[in-house]
């Protein structure tokens, strides 16, 4: 509490002021001024709160981790159908133009996308994929897929599963997951500084 005419801080259980000597009123209150907060200057290259931890710039982040392993354990799928994987004769079971482009200038009017079948034993296994037909595709139209001995059900056309392939897909995900992770690190060290700035922030009002 807080002599109303002079200012002076009163002890706890005094009912005078030792300064001026005025009785201690009930409704004493500090000094105008007093205890206002310390509005403190941005530091120099801090980012804003709202942009050092947003939710949607953390969800991009876990996404990206997400995508780069795929990219990684689809590496891995073409590697081991390269390395251990054993071919059969497969028929195409459907077909349909792919109008996508897939890095080239325009689609290829003789790619299509093509659902195929082939057997294991007595096992019947499906697979899919964007293939070129220079030639067109025939009702009788076959080709040549690897698979996984242990489980078919993991196969691709033969053409698409070169080691070499694999191992760049596999590569190109690991840099993925490494930006990816920085970036998570990143925004974690961006909300570290948040809330070291918000904490000196309540200090310097206390004070």
């Amino acid at each position: 509490m807080y002599c109303k005419y002079c200012g002076t801080k009163l002890e706890h259980n005094a009912r005078f002021c030792t300064s001026c000597g005025a009785q201690r009123q009930q409704d004493a209150v500090p000094p105008e001024g007093y205890g206002a907060p310390v509005n403190l200057p941005p530091q120099r290259g801090a980012a804003p709160a709202s942009a050092a931890a947003s939710p949607s710039r953390k969800k991009r982040s876990v996404i990206a981790i997400l995508v780069a392993i795929l990219v990684i354990l689809a590496g891995f799928q073409f590697m081991s159908l390269g390395i251990v994987g054993k071919t059969a004769t497969a028929s195409v079971t459907s077909v349909r133009q792919d109008r996508q482009s897939y890095g080239e200038t325009s689609p290829n009017p003789n790619r299509y996308r093509v659902q195929y079948a082939f057997s294991v034993g007595e096992e019947s296994y499906e697979g899919s994929a964007s293939l070129i037909f220079k030639q067109g595709v025939s009702s009788t139209q076959t080709i040549q897929v690897r698979y996984l001995p242990y489980y078919p059900a993991i196969n691709a056309p033969a053409d698409q599963t070169k080691i070499m392939g694999g191992l760049l897909l596999t590569g190109f995900g690991a840099f993925l997951l490494v930006m990816a992770v920085q970036g998570k690190a990143g925004i974690r060290r961006a909300r570290r500084r948040t809330k070291e700035r918000s904490v000196l922030s309540d200090d310097t009002r206390r004070r």
